[in-house]
């Protein structure tokens, strides 16, 4: 009778050993099911809440938290959680747990990391094992009992994202690998609830679980691509006469695909200024003055929200074209001189921030010279809620910077699209400004010589001058629409630089200044330089520009002084004049193409060409052009080698 029994209760127990391999066998079917086809078009806070809920189920567990490590700060943090958190509670020590556990913390995370095998815990209070030489214990091991957790299972995974960047259509967005290292804790109120799974399972499942976060995030940037793709196509097929609105609206939109992927709450756009090595911010969810009352920064005075290359981390990061990140703050940083402003506008943003580098586009990284920034601009993001508690902040993790700078490369070229835009804008309103002088002499003349006709008088001499210059102002703006001078091709001659050049435009010049600024021009004689092979228009030009150039911006009633002299290797030719100067700033731009002075821009319009235009003619000629220098007077000086004498034929 008692063997029967004894039988009995063995096949009972045998039966329920089956049932539960069954049940566990059908739990891990659903499982691979589900995780062969992610949810890749959710926001990464509800994926990984999937992600855990999937967990949850195959477990049975109470709670799942998926924790992954942070390469930039090699702290483990929860990304995503499934269970009744409202029953467990969010624990409090240590601080910020389960937002974050620090890698000293010897804990059961690092253990199953570190092995690479499933672990299952037990016994909380007394859990101990070693690794590597390396002992390892529960972490908050008293929060777990005051939430009546009994035990957990830790199932780590791990995965390498990288991706080929030299094909032209790449997806992940960093050119370094990325090494996916994460844990799914599933935390039981008692353990005879749980489901279990062999060793082995739960390493597939976990090989599983890395690879449809890599499947995830490849589809993200697909997705992210697509939206910005289409961002551009919108906008820049919309063609106005006010490119700085259009690019706003196209900024504004970038803004929140950012807040959407990215999950933070602020985000600040910077580019360079057109006319000087800056960046200007050019569009923000919110920004103040780093200053104890933290004044608002509104949308008209976003153009004086600047950094000078090298100015606080901003302008470090524009300098160097390298990403930046800063860690949570209470406080913000000494250096920091404008911050990011909460939802509510109310105060700045204390979580982490993170800095990342708009690169040129192809063009400009051609373009740029030795020494100038390596950046285009700067994104700034701040305020970042964790995934499973919003009250607390979190770092960003390398997935979600990467994601940051692809979004810099892609928009790049776009930005510069706008800012050539903007600028061509500028440029046609400053050259119609200054056609608007040829023309009314012209007018002018034109009025006085019917005037005179009708009535028998003779034309003055001054008027035909007149026409003279407005024909060479008109010649020399349209040159400047023309194509970049660097392609223009050379013709020179026999030339005598008083005979040719001076005496054709010397009394024309005189005029212009007497009329323009009550100025007038003193020419030194040029007898001691000997006839040179130049380019007989391209040189005039070059006159041409820095002699109005004085004129514009030199003091009424003073004088400008043409001065030759003959060097040891050539000849120069000085032109100088007494008004605003060059300050020590602008000295190393002033060549730049469409570069203008703060303080030009307030005595005179222009295009900011004229002195580019005139130092790549020199430099044509093998010569130079040089500010010899930039104050009382302000001397500017054209060089031309002792080889044009005679030896040089282009």
């Amino acid at each position: 009778m008692g063997g029967h029994l004894s039988d009995r209760r063995q096949t009972d127990a045998l039966s329920e050993a089956h049932k539960m391999v069954v049940a566990s066998q059908k739990l891990r079917r659903q499982f691979y099911s589900s995780i062969s086809q992610p949810p890749v078009d959710k926001k990464p806070v509800e994926f990984f809440a999937w992600l855990s809920s999937l967990w949850r189920t195959v477990t049975n567990a109470k709670t799942t938290w998926l924790w992954l490590k942070n390469q930039h700060t090699n702290h483990w943090e929860i990304v995503g959680a499934a269970g009744p958190l409202e029953a467990v509670g969010l624990p409090q020590l240590p601080l910020q747990f389960p937002g974050e556990m620090a890698p000293n913390a010897r804990s059961i995370a690092e253990l199953a990391s570190a092995s690479g095998e499933p672990v299952y815990v037990d016994d909380i209070p007394q859990f101990k094992r070693s690794h590597a030489g390396i002992q390892y214990t529960v972490a908050c091991a008293e929060w777990f009992q005051e939430n009546h957790i009994a035990a957990f299972d830790a199932i780590p995974f791990a995965t390498r994202l990288s991706r080929d960047e030299t094909q032209d259509n790449h997806i992940t967005p960093g050119s370094k690998s990325l090494h996916l290292v994460g844990v799914v804790c599933s935390h039981y109120g008692d353990p005879a609830y749980r489901q279990q799974h062999e060793a082995e399972s739960l390493r597939i499942m976990g090989d599983l679980t890395a690879q449809a976060i890599a499947y995830f995030y490849e589809f993200l940037f697909r997705r992210i691509l697509m939206k910005l793709n289409d961002l551009a196509d919108r906008h820049l097929t919309t063609v106005t006469k006010r490119p700085d609105k259009d690019r706003s609206q196209y900024l504004q939109e970038v803004i929140s695909i950012i807040q959407t992927q990215i999950g933070v709450e602020a985000v600040s756009i910077f580019y360079r200024d057109a006319d000087r090595p800056r960046i200007t911010c050019l569009q923000t969810t919110g920004l103040c003055t780093a200053t104890p009352r933290c004044q608002r920064i509104s949308d008209a005075s976003l153009p004086d929200v600047v950094y000078e290359p090298g100015e606080g981390r901003t302008g470090k990061c524009f300098l160097t074209g390298e990403p930046i990140f800063l860690p949570r703050s209470d406080k913000p940083s000494d250096e920091a001189k404008y911050l990011e402003l909460a939802r509510d506008g109310q105060a700045p943003l204390p979580g982490p921030t993170f800095l990342a580098p708009i690169s040129p586009s192809s063009v400009r990284a051609s373009q740029r010279s030795k020494g100038s920034p390596r950046a285009d601009g700067v994104i700034r993001c701040a305020g970042h809620p964790s995934l499973v508690d919003s009250r607390h902040q979190r770092h960003f993790d390398p997935m979600e910077t990467q994601t940051l700078q692809f979004i810099c490369r892609q928009i790049s070229p776009i930005l510069h699209t706008f800012a050539v835009r903007e600028q061509r804008e500028h440029q046609i309103s400053l050259i119609k400004h200054d056609l608007f002088v040829p023309l009314q002499m012209i007018a002018s003349t034109i009025a006085e010589i019917k005037r005179r006709n009708q009535s028998a008088q003779p034309v003055p001499e001054y008027r035909f001058l007149d026409l003279d210059m407005a024909l060479a102002a008109a010649r020399n703006l349209g040159r400047q629409l023309e194509a970049d001078p660097r392609e223009e091709t050379i013709t020179p001659e026999r030339t005598l630089l008083e005979g040719d050049i001076i005496a054709h435009n010397a009394a024309m010049l005189r005029h212009y200044a007497s009329r323009q600024n009550n100025m007038s021009i003193y020419f030194d004689s040029f007898k001691g330089i000997p006839p040179l092979y130049l380019d007989q228009n391209a040189i005039t030009r070059v006159f041409y520009n820095l002699i109005v150039n004085a004129i514009k911006y030199g003091e009424s009633g003073s004088e400008i002084r043409v001065s030759p002299r003959t060097t040891a290797t050539g000849f120069a030719v000085d032109v100088a004049n007494y008004g605003i100067g060059v300050s020590a700033e602008d000295e190393a731009h002033i060549f730049e193409p469409y570069y203008r002075a703060a303080t030009a821009q307030s005595k005179s319009l222009g295009a900011g060409l004229g002195l580019y235009i005139a130092r790549v003619l020199m430099e044509k000629h093998r010569g130079r052009l040089d500010l010899r220098s930039p104050n009382d007077p302000t001397v500017f000086t054209m060089f031309f080698p002792s080889e044009l004498k005679w030896e040089w034929r282009p």
